[in-house]
């Protein structure tokens, strides 16, 4: 199994869920966008915990679910996203 075969899995099942969620809003508003952005200190300094758990309970879940937001929502972008071998492109 591939190192990052876990956080792939995770990304199909979780993405596609948040795109939904997105779609049935009627697409990424401004405060998804800034909300997206928000995740920037957090992974910076923690993002390595895509590869590795935390010792600190909750870390690992909160960055993972950082990634699946930011990407769900910058799949609305023109051209999509592509990041871990994955592209995500949404339209509402």
């Amino acid at each position: 199994m591939e190192d990052d075969s876990m956080l792939k899995f995770f990304l199909d099942m979780s993405v596609p869920l948040r795109v939904m969620e997105l779609k049935q809003r009627g697409g990424p508003a401004k405060d998804d966008f800034e909300r997206v952005h928000s995740y920037l200190p957090l992974l910076g300094e923690e993002g390595n915990f895509l590869w590795m758990r935390s010792e600190k309970k909750g870390t690992t879940a909160k960055v993972a679910n950082a990634v699946a937001d930011a990407i769900a929502v910058l799949s609305f972008s023109p051209g999509g996203v592509t990041l871990f071998g994955r592209h995500w492109e949404s339209r509402v």
